[in-house]
Parts: C-alpha cells; sequence; structure tokens
C-alpha cells in the first residue's frame, strides 16, 4: 500500500529533522530559549546559569540573546521590589512513537500508540541580594510603612502630641511607582530536566472552519529533584521567602509609641483637667534601666516604657 491510496497528498518529517531544526532554533534564534531581566544585559551577563549558544551571524548582528523579562516580584513588598532572574532552556529533544531515542520516566509509563515524548532541560536563576543591600532596603520598607501609619493617623492634638505628622514624600501612602530592582549580589541557579508526553489532532480555533493541527499534552513529569546536580532549589527558596519576610512581613509589624501605649496625658486631662504637665512616653534605656527592651522571656513580649513630664 503506497502513502497515497488514502489520501492524494502526503507529508511526513522524521523526528530527527525535528531535533535538528530545534538545535538550529536554539542557536540562531536563542532569545525564544532564554528569558531574563535586564540586569543580564548589563552587569549579570557573566553570571548566567549557562552560556548562550548562539551562531556568529546572530553574535555578528546584535540580535538579541534572551527575551528581556519583567523582575520577579517580592510577594508583600511595603512597596513595589522586584528580583532580577534568567529561565533558559537549555536542551529540547522530542521522540516519536514507538520511543526509540528518550526514556521515559516510570511515572510517564512507555509511549503509546499515537504518542509522542520531549524532553527539556532547564535552568533557573535568582539574582539574590548582598546582605548590605538587603539591611538598606529593610530600612526603606519600615520607612515607607511608617508613613502607611502616619497617614491613616488622625489629626493630633499639638497640647498633647509634639510628634509630627507629616510623610516622607519619597514613601507616601499608595505610591503606585514602578517597580525597583534590586542589585543583586550573586546568582543562584537550579536546573532540572522536564519530561511530557501528548498526541497531535485536528481541531477547531475560534470558530474558523478551517482546521488546525494542535498539540495535547497527555502527561508531565519533572525529574526527582534531588537526583539532578546542582541542587541549588532550597538556596533559590531560602533567598526568595528572606526577601519576603524582610521586605513585606516584617516591616508592617513595626508600631510607633502611642500604639503601643495609651495617652497618657490625654488620660490625664479626661480625669485631672487641671493637670498641668504634658507627659510623654519614651522607651527604658539599655542597660541602664533594663537590661533588655524590648525583652522576650518567661514565655512573655515585654515592652519597659518611662513616663516623662514636663510643665506647658
Amino acid at each position: 500500500m503506497t502513502f497515497t491510496d488514502r489520501s492524494p497528498l502526503y507529508a511526513a518529517v522524521h523526528e530527527d529533522g525535528i531535533n535538528r531544526m530545534l538545535r538550529h532554533l536554539r542557536r540562531q534564534r536563542p532569545s525564544l530559549f532564554n528569558y531574563a531581566t535586564v540586569g543580564f544585559t548589563q552587569y549579570l551577563r557573566p553570571l548566567l546559569c549557562a552560556p548562550i549558544d548562539a551562531t556568529d551571524q546572530v553574535l555578528a548582528s546584535g540580535q538579541p540573546l534572551f527575551t528581556t523579562e519583567q523582575p520577579l516580584p517580592v510577594i508583600g513588598a511595603v512597596r513595589p521590589i522586584g528580583l532580577e532572574f534568567c529561565l533558559q532552556v537549555t536542551d529540547a529533544t522530542v521522540d516519536l512513537h514507538p520511543g526509540d531515542t528518550l526514556t521515559l520516566p516510570p511515572e510517564l509509563g512507555t509511549l503509546a500508540d499515537q504518542q509522542f515524548a520531549l524532553r527539556a532541560s532547564a535552568c533557573f536563576g535568582l539574582g539574590c541580594p548582598a546582605d548590605g543591600t538587603l539591611r538598606n532596603l529593610v530600612a526603606e520598607m519600615e520607612a515607607a510603612a511608617a508613613a502607611d501609619i502616619l497617614a491613616t493617623r488622625p489629626t493630633a492634638n499639638p497640647q498633647t502630641s509634639p510628634r509630627s505628622t507629616s510623610t516622607s514624600p519619597a514613601f507616601a501612602a499608595g505610591d503606585s511607582s514602578a517597580p525597583d530592582v534590586v542589585t543583586a549580589g550573586e546568582v543562584i541557579c537550579f536546573c532540572l530536566q522536564v519530561f511530557g508526553v501528548g498526541h497531535i489532532q485536528w481541531t477547531t480555533v475560534a470558530g474558523d472552519p478551517e482546521p488546525w493541527l494542535a498539540t495535547r499534552l497527555d502527561g508531565l513529569e519533572v525529574v526527582d529533584i534531588e537526583t539532578v546536580p546542582p541542587s541549588g532549589l532550597e538556596d533559590i527558596v531560602e533567598c526568595y521567602l528572606k526577601q519576603v519576610v524582610e521586605l513585606g512581613i516584617l516591616p508592617r509589624l513595626i508600631q510607633p509609641m502611642e500604639r503601643l501605649m495609651f495617652d497618657v496625658t490625654r488620660m490625664l486631662q479626661d480625669n485631672a483637667p487641671n493637670v498641668g504637665q504634658q507627659v510623654t512616653l519614651v522607651p527604658a534605656a539599655v542597660p541602664a534601666d533594663v537590661p533588655h527592651n524590648p525583652a522576650v522571656e518567661h514565655d512573655e513580649l515585654r515592652v519597659y516604657v518611662k513616663i516623662q513630664a514636663r510643665r506647658r
């Protein structure tokens, strides 16, 4: 039986041709396989997880080596902050049924009739800021959180609260400026392999009467992480969580003195209108007054405060 006995037109492409095309495409259009933030076009280029293999013609023409992406947002940060990152697909191989090129992981079984398999190797890199950079950012986040608190505070009585309620223009509440990209001190990389199986079918798209060839995914499996060296996943997760905690959660926990303690002056004026003193609260000094302030001890969080009075 010839190929055209059941159809007037026949076309086919061998998996070797598909894989050869993928290799050429990866070298001639590297931006389709490499994604990174703008910092990798500047000071982070040597820290890419994998060298970008491009043809001499691509390098000479100045074509982009990767697609520029927005920074990875630090979830919950007091003001928009983003981290540098890169995602690189370093290899892609297709295996058509009966499946004699790739060895699938046990979770995907064997390649069924009319299925194809795909293996892709990819690396993810996160630009982790240096400790000094993070300390400066923590101070900025606390200032921004304080501005939000001051902006929602009722107008104070100048006789009972000498503290100004003005906010810093740099950290005005509701500031919707573009995210600031944090300077990376290092790039932590993690690489893994992903396997997939699928099939191809004719379908309709968006009501178009013409049939379309569509690819469907039947299964996906990531190779056991512990078997893929180097394992930088733990370091990446720790770095990112550190930014979320220090730049998002902890700065929102700061509180001014008057929110921690009652307003002594107002209380005295309400109960003894003839009181002639301005009373303020200040933290007890360490170690002159107490060994620790605040203190975490005996299953308690303790805050020691001194009362200062001055005549108006």
